[in-house]
């Protein structure tokens, strides 16, 4: 990839998702009936990133009261390292918080100990593990921000 021009994370329009359910890599069952869903959701909070005007990645949390789930957070391989997914995970925090959201769940793949590195960084503390929780039985990490500091 060449230099990066401009980036920004702003709230995903419906023209977005289709680009987004072809990014590779992206969790099976994030096709683009469940990104709709998720769309149309009025208690989701969705987020795009976009480099020079393209869509490359996307979050989406769900906020219940004081509470936010982390239900995704994807960047496009060829985009990662760039500091995206920091980006999107401070958009949707500061957004949970403006609506009233107190603390921020997530689950990770035990595997995935850069994402983890990435939570941990911005405060998230690791609050339990979830045995076979993924359909290849790896782990889930459980982690949890407070986010009335943040």
């Amino acid at each position: 990839m060449s230099q990066v021009v401009t980036t920004e994370v702003k709230e995903v329009e419906i023209k977005d998702l289709p680009l987004l359910a072809s990014i590779p890599g992206v969790e099976k069952g994030w096709g683009i009936a469940s990104l709709t869903k998720e769309f149309l959701t009025p208690s989701s909070i969705f987020g795009v990133a976009k480099v020079d005007g393209a869509a490359v990645g996307y979050a989406v949390l769900q906020l219940a009261k004081e509470e936010g789930y982390l239900c995704n957070i994807v960047v496009h391989p060829s985009f990662r390292g760039l500091g995206l997914g920091k980006a999107l995970l401070e958009w949707m925090i500061e957004e949970g918080v403006k609506r009233g959201m107190m603390r921020l769940i997530l689950e990770v793949r035990e595997s995935n100990t850069v994402a983890q590195g990435l939570y941990l960084s911005m405060g998230f503390k690791e609050i339990g593990r979830r045995p076979r929780m993924y359909s290849d039985g790896e782990t889930a990490v459980v982690m949890e921000l407070r986010t009335a500091n943040f």
